[in-house]
């Protein structure tokens, strides 16, 4: 019991990202038969999570983040015309990688740091997307909106290096919505947007974001059925089983058990939708 007490008392506060991901490797220990259950939870005893403040004040950033870009990628917009290509062109690379250089320099520092570092990120993914709609427009690209999934697959690796939970979640509601824009049409899946969705499932491990795992498996299923209302219903289905599946190994796993309540709520939802679809 004292022994308890001294290490509530020494307790490190830590990101909620990393004391899930120190969570998750302690139960990957645990199954590799490194650590015993008794000493991961000795370890785990050591950290807190950081309380509300900090969640709040990395929301102002990121809300404040939005702004920036916004405002930055509309006065460059505002301007197109009368600035040449290859200025615009530098701005924006230069704002983007100013802001991946910073939050590299500052992440891991201190708690306040790593806040901003996620905003930063955060700030140069927005940058990256608009660059992406912007020359898109310049040179007039024709299609289906391929600067949104450029956009996705850009900030990828960026979402991987910095962890990013942040970026995590927009890259996946990049294609998602690029997945739902055009709903409505029966025309083949387009196969580029289903890789970006993987892509995005894949980033929510990294990050270990549920939010951004439930979007992106939910732009994978709308992306692959592009077909008529009587086989959309039964991929739908199929879907929604094959979460459940996912669900329940997940569940059962100390690893990835965090990640199980993306597959329960996204298999119901794919169900439901299967449901209301073939009306």
């Amino acid at each position: 019991m004292q022994q308890f007490t001294n290490f509530a008392q020494t307790q490190s506060p830590i990101t909620r990202p990393r004391y899930d991901f120190l969570k998750n490797e302690i139960a990957r220990w645990q199954e590799e038969n490194i650590l015993n259950r008794a000493q991961g939870d000795e370890i785990l005893a050591r950290y807190s999570v950081e309380g509300g403040p900090q969640h709040g004040l990395l929301v102002l950033l990121i809300a404040g983040a939005c702004v920036v870009g916004g405002s930055l990628m509309l006065f460059i917009s505002s301007n197109w015309q009368g600035v040449n290509i290859q200025i615009k062109a530098m701005a924006v690379l230069s704002l983007m990688l100013a802001c991946y250089i910073s939050a590299w320099h500052i992440r891991g520092k201190s708690p306040l740091k790593t806040i901003l570092s996620e905003a930063l990120v955060f700030l140069g993914s927005v940058l990256f997307g608009g660059a992406t709609v912007l020359v898109s427009q310049h040179f007039q690209v024709s299609g289906n909106q391929p600067e949104l999934l450029l956009w996705a697959m850009g900030i990828a690796p960026f979402i991987i290096l910095f962890r990013s939970h942040a970026s995590a979640i927009l890259c996946a509601g990049v294609v998602a919505y690029a997945a739902l824009r055009p709903w409505g049409e029966a025309y083949p899946a387009d196969m580029l947007g289903v890789l970006c969705s993987l892509g995005g499932i894949y980033c929510a491990y990294i990050t270990r974001s549920q939010v951004a795992l439930a979007v992106s498996l939910f732009a994978f299923g709308f992306g692959l059925c592009r077909t008529p209302h009587n086989v959309a219903m039964y991929l739908f289905v199929f879907f929604g089983i094959g979460s459940f599946i996912m669900h329940l190994w997940h569940e059962h796993s100390k690893r990835w058990q965090i990640m199980s309540t993306p597959y329960l709520l996204v298999s119901f939802l794919f169900v439901l939708v299967a449901q209301l679809y073939c009306k």
